[in-house]
């Protein structure tokens, strides 16, 4: 148990220093931007169901949208996905 508690310290440092140093690597994270389909700028998807994927100016927790996967049967799908520019041998 004392393990788990010296290491919380410095699993949160480690954690505070990544969201500064990589806080841009994702464009749109909070999906706030769309276009007038409402879909995310910036993201990519793929969905069986032309509706499934969409922003929620409705529900949303801080700001003015979500993104919201929406299914009407149960073997529906879809992703959404955007590529990161990242440089060799650099944890992230």
């Amino acid at each position: 148990m004392q393990r788990a508690i010296t290491l919380l310290p410095a699993i949160g440092i480690w954690l505070l220093a990544f969201a500064v140093t990589n806080a841009n690597m994702i464009k749109n994270a909070d999906f706030e931007q769309y276009d007038s389909s409402l879909l995310p700028l910036e993201w990519n998807g793929s969905s069986d169901d032309q509706e499934a994927i969409a922003c929620d100016r409705a529900v949303k927790y801080r700001g003015t949208a979500s993104l919201r996967l929406r299914h009407a049967t149960r073997t529906s799908y879809s992703s959404v996905w955007q590529t990161v520019a990242v440089e060799p041998n650099r944890w992230y």
